[in-house]
């Protein structure tokens, strides 16, 4: 679950900097290009045969057998399925993992993560409203939600979302 918080991260960070105002200096530039180049060298890594990932997948794989209906499993499953870049067997994955624990927001996050990488940030927001209504202080999800608003140009809402970021003392966090 850490690897997958700490690479959902690195992709929300290429967000960040895509939703932020433009920048007229070229550090911001600069860490954009070396966000971007990390990612997909993590990715990269990731898919090789033999990697961590690949081996944490079999696992989980072998685990899911004996356990079907494990919500926790089948998270964990579905977020190394993202980190091997395999997105839409991670959203298959995830979706199954939000039928069997609804009630874990941190399950629904993560799918919302996957479902704006699989180019629907409707449903991605979607799902980031519903869970912010269940746990309205769930900074991260909120994070990702400003990020996911500016992406779609929605500036109205991502200025209203920074806002509640901002009044609540986690901005910076983002």
């Amino acid at each position: 679950m850490q690897n997958f918080l700490r690479a959902a991260r690195v992709s929300s960070l290429v967000l960040i900097l895509f939703a932020a105002p433009a920048n007229p200096q070229s550090t911001a530039l600069h860490q954009n290009s070396i966000v971007r180049e990390t990612a997909l060298k993590i990715e990269k890594v990731n898919r090789r045969p033999g990697s961590p990932v690949e081996l944490a997948i079999k696992n989980y794989e072998k685990l899911l057998k004996s356990k079907p209906n494990d919500a926790t499993i089948l998270n964990n499953l579905g977020a190394n399925y993202f980190l091997a870049g395999r997105v839409f067997e991670a959203q298959s994955i995830l979706r199954k993992a939000v039928q069997r624990g609804p009630q874990l927001t941190q399950v629904r996050v993560n799918l919302a993560i996957v479902l704006n990488k699989t180019f629907n940030p409707g449903l991605a927001i979607e799902t980031l409203q519903g869970v912010l209504k269940q746990e309205p202080q769930f900074v991260r999800a909120r994070e990702i939600l400003c990020e996911i608003y500016g992406q779609e140009k929605m500036n109205s809402e991502a200025i209203s979302c920074f806002e509640v970021l901002d009044k609540s003392g986690n901005l910076s966090a983002v």
